[in-house]
């Protein structure tokens, strides 16, 4: 049977229009291109969620991970694409042009990667799953948090469709999480089943194996020591 792990995430939203402004207590994140009034140039907002990766439990194998975004339903649908944030940041300090209270980015809006994932959010409220697999095993390969940005997507055709979406600091239901999926292996013909326990005060949501089941296979002496 199939497990699944919910891992909250931090996160916060950039915003192009008020480079140095913080906004990681913002109960909203937002991201996408937004056309400007002053002499039609659009600017963008961007998001950036991260949090650490619970191991995957012992005699399970990683399968699929999906990253679960509330959409407010705010502003009509469009792309978004998800790249890799390349630097960690702090959620109380972040902003357009800096990561920490003291570093910058190397680049305005956030040090990213090239995108990976692209996906359509809807135009009605309701939430969105992106997969982020590729990413996410990646991530667990190299021992790495899962640190990503949501940002515009193709320019030209969506300059103007920010999007809205609920953030750590919204509704404790529509929360921002990081869904894993994992599945007992198989040895042979026989399965290993565990069951996973979340250990409080444990970091990310360390995973622990609370029990564990596997079949034996009794093989007669006489097999074993061949036929007199």
């Amino acid at each position: 049977m199939a497990e699944s792990t919910q891992v909250i995430v931090t996160d916060a939203y950039l915003n192009g229009l008020v480079p140095s402004g913080n906004y990681g207590t913002d109960p909203v994140l937002y991201a996408g291109g937004v056309a400007s009034s002053k002499g039609g140039v659009t600017w963008y907002r961007r998001s950036v969620l991260v949090c650490s990766l619970p191991a995957v439990p012992a005699g399970h194998s990683f399968v699929s991970a999906a990253l679960q975004l509330y959409n407010r339903g705010d502003y009509g649908g469009g792309s978004l694409n998800v790249s890799r944030v390349t630097e960690d940041w702090e959620e109380t300090f972040v902003s357009w042009l800096m990561r920490t209270s003291l570093v910058s980015w190397t680049q305005p809006g956030g040090d990213l990667g090239l995108p990976e994932v692209t996906f359509v959010a809807g135009a009605g409220a309701g939430w969105e799953n992106v997969d982020v697999t590729s990413i996410v095993a990646d991530c667990i390969a190299q021992a790495r948090d899962f640190n990503v940005c949501l940002h515009e997507g193709f320019l030209g055709l969506d300059e103007d469709r920010r999007q809205a979406f609920h953030s750590g600091e919204g509704p404790a239901s529509y929360r921002p999480r990081l869904v894993l999926t994992s599945e007992p292996e198989v040895i042979g013909p026989y399965r290993t089943e565990a069951t996973d326990v979340l250990v409080p005060g444990s970091r990310a949501g360390s995973v622990a194996t609370a029990g564990a089941r596997a079949a034996a296979v009794h093989v007669p002496a006489a097999v074993a020591g061949g036929v007199n």
